[in-house]
């Protein structure tokens, strides 16, 4: 059996990476800083990833594009942060490009971590355990198949499956088996 790599050689390997896509995607001075503190730290706080994304929107919001307040969110055991954007179609141009640049230069590399360092990884498989039993259930209802022998981590997959794919992986999509059983995206 090989030997698994530790979580902190886990969480510098995917810091590292991220730094490397951070520069080649002309991440901002900022960016490239807190995914350093967050190495050294072992951790993205979600403190970090709420100024990226107050920068990020701050950026769309200097494009011109409309953009609502910093909203907190709770989804999969973490705190996220976000914001809705308002364009009128003749100005889909426009969005695009603001989005290209602005997600990359600010939060993306950032937010990648976060969403994948050790932590919160914990706590995606915690709020998949909570509802383990309604969620096979509910994929077994849905046209699931050997959804009783799946660990952990292949019922959560198969939980997107059925809610993003639904058909092209067999399932019927009457019900999202994620939302009826009560896990908040």
């Amino acid at each position: 059996m090989p030997i698994q790599p530790s979580r902190d050689a886990h969480f510098a390997e995917l810091v590292e990476e991220e730094l490397s896509k951070a520069s080649a995607r002309g991440a901002s001075d900022e960016q490239i800083h807190q995914l350093e503190v967050a190495r050294n730290a072992g951790e993205v706080t979600a403190a970090q990833l709420r100024a990226a994304m107050e920068a990020t929107r701050s950026c769309m919001a200097e494009a011109g594009i409309t953009t609502s307040v910093l909203e907190t969110h709770e989804s999969l055991g973490k705190v996220t942060y976000g914001f809705t954007t308002t364009v009128h179609e003749d100005r889909m141009l426009e969005y695009t490009a603001a989005e290209s640049e602005c997600y990359p230069r600010h939060s993306d590399s950032l937010r990648v971590v976060y969403e994948q360092q050790p932590a919160a990884l914990d706590a995606l498989w915690a709020a998949v355990a909570k509802h383990e039993t309604a969620l096979r259930q509910c994929l077994i209802e849905m046209g699931g198949k050997g959804v009783e022998e799946l660990d952990i981590q292949d019922l959560w997959a198969a939980a997107k499956d059925q809610s993003f794919g639904g058909a092209d992986y067999g399932y019927s999509q009457e019900v999202d088996c994620v939302m009826d059983v009560g896990i908040g995206w």
